[in-house]
């Protein structure tokens, strides 16, 4: 069994923020996300009163923002072939 959380700790967050960026999301939604696996804390509000607080941590969201990371490498590599690179 593979376990992609491990390679997903080593995702430059800089590569990350590019690929969220590139899939269209708005960028108070991209910095949304960012903020979630680099803050400390974050608390959840449901209905504007504050549910829980959480520990936040890369492995919470890693799983769908691993598949992100392994599109914008698909990508580079899919733009490295067609420029004859790769």
């Amino acid at each position: 069994m593979l376990y992609y959380h491990k390679a997903y700790d080593c995702v430059d967050g800089e590569f990350l923020r590019s690929v969220l960026h590139d899939t269209s999301l708005s960028r108070l939604v991209t910095e949304w996300i960012m903020g979630c696996i680099t803050t400390a804390n974050f608390g959840i509000l449901t209905n504007g009163v504050p549910s829980c607080f959480l520990k936040a941590s890369r492995g919470s969201l890693s799983p769908l923002l691993f598949l992100l990371v392994i599109e914008g490498m698909g990508r580079m590599i899919s733009a490295a072939h067609s420029r004859g690179s790769f």
